[in-house]
């Protein structure tokens, strides 16, 4: 991605995140995205709504904030089968 800094499985906060996408301009939103997988259609929801939680409880964000990124905005996506559930929040 040009203009982007992609990195996967990065250490910050209290663990590893899923993806962070960050912008080489701190002027724009960076972005940090968890996967989860689900067992059934009904669990799609509550999984991405999880994938969510563990961003804020483990801090996902602290290394873009600490890095000057101002927004960042959280992404907790549930897959089950060719089925996708996302659930965003800034």
């Amino acid at each position: 991605m040009k203009g982007y800094t992609v990195k996967s499985n990065r250490e910050s906060g209290h663990g590893r995140s899923d993806l962070f996408i960050a912008p080489v301009t701190r002027r724009k939103a960076a972005f940090v995205l968890e996967f989860k997988i689900a067992d059934s259609i009904r669990a799609l929801e509550p999984k991405a709504k999880e994938a969510i939680q563990q961003i804020k409880e483990r801090k996902y964000i602290r290394e873009l904030n600490d890095d000057g990124y101002e927004t960042v905005h959280k992404y907790g996506m549930a897959f089950f089968g060719k089925d996708c559930y996302v659930v965003w929040e800034e």
